[in-house]
């Protein structure tokens, strides 16, 4: 993939701003070789098949993200979705790669740029390591240059020459059952108590104040999602298994959280956790936000050190994991960031 990056809009540094500015898209699809071909894949239990077969797994094998149909359903739902934008790669009609876009607006040094994010980049194992994974970047790119869109943002585990920003996780532990049998903790020490709930922090029904709160504290961070209200309710409004949110409109505090799902190779037991995605206010919201994901069955709560969230991991003496995120961004260049600049997850 090195030598693919060089060949790439990607750089860091100063000055910043958008590389190649030429905005020409290719209407003829990335060619392959004999047998292999595109098309977009709206079928989302193979989708989530092929996943829970092929997708990430940590650093020593022993578990892989775990995505239910719900999720997919959630995400295919955004007003911005596109059909294309869910791209499979088949050999002889077998799915045998998959990569999803996402259409946002997004803010980096009071420019606004329409982007998309690029995630679920997967493989599977018998065809890694034979440049498909490049193939299916310039394939996902040249679909996003057909809809106008120049730039994109992605995260991984390696930091491929041009990342902005590594952020590491934070976990709060919360079933002690279920973290000792996959080997998430090694003593039930380790395990936290749940914090109780306040009376008036609720799931949130109603979202135009806690928009108007969003777009406020925005305003503080170098880079950070905008959302008009249709996306912004789609969003926050969440599904109970994929993303919700709560909010206090007493203290004019919010947070939301999503769920994935870690399984463990060895057991097959599936591991729910609950991933901090964007919030404001006091400690209280954030354990107000524990307490309510642990009610929903959430195993584990766990923490970027991005945005404001490193005043809640030392305040609430998270433990720190070994996985961590490479921030990335494509045809703009900028100069790495401080974590505490940066206000934008993806999922």
């Amino acid at each position: 993939m090195g030598t693919f990056w060089n060949t790439q809009p990607v750089d860091r540094g100063a000055p910043e701003g958008i590389i190649d500015n030429s905005k020409r898209a290719k209407n003829i699809p990335v060619f392959l070789p004999t047998g292999f071909s595109w098309s977009k894949i709206c079928d989302i239990s193979k989708i989530v098949a092929f996943l829970e077969e092929f997708y990430v797994e940590d650093i020593t094998s022993s578990y892989r993200l775990s995505y239910p149909p719900e999720f997919f359903e959630f995400l295919f739902a955004s007003p911005s979705h596109r059909e294309e934008y869910s791209l499979g790669l088949f050999f002889e009609n077998r799915l045998i790669g998959y990569v999803l876009a996402r259409e946002h607006l997004m803010s980096l040094r009071a420019q606004s740029y329409r982007i998309v994010s690029v995630n679920f980049l997967c493989l599977a194992k018998e065809y890694r390591n034979k440049n498909f994974a490049p193939l299916m970047i310039k394939e996902i790119t040249r679909i996003a240059n057909i809809n106008g869109i120049f730039q994109a943002i992605f995260t991984a585990e390696k930091d491929y020459g041009f990342s902005i920003l590594k952020a590491s996780y934070f976990h709060y532990p919360m079933n002690k059952e279920v973290l000792l049998k996959t080997g998430i903790v090694d003593s039930p020490d380790e395990v936290r108590d749940i914090p109780q709930c306040r009376d008036d922090t609720k799931l949130a029904t109603e979202y135009s104040e806690i928009k108007n709160i969003y777009n406020k504290m925005s305003q503080k961070f170098t880079i950070f999602e905008k959302f008009d209200d249709e996306s912004f309710v789609q969003v926050f409004r969440g599904e109970k298994n994929v993303l919700q949110t709560v909010y206090n409109e007493k203290a004019g505090e919010f947070a939301s959280f999503y769920i994935v799902y870690t399984k463990c190779l060895s057991s097959n037991i599936l591991l729910k956790r609950a991933y901090l995605y964007y919030w404001y206010g006091s400690i209280e919201i954030i354990t107000d936000s524990v307490s309510i994901a642990h009610s929903l069955g959430a195993d584990m709560f766990d923490v970027l050190d991005i945005a404001n969230n490193h005043q809640l991991i030392k305040k609430l003496k998270l433990a720190e994991g070994t996985g961590s995120l490479k921030y990335h961004v494509f045809n703009i260049k900028e100069e790495p960031i401080q974590n505490e600049k940066l206000n934008f997850i993806l999922f």
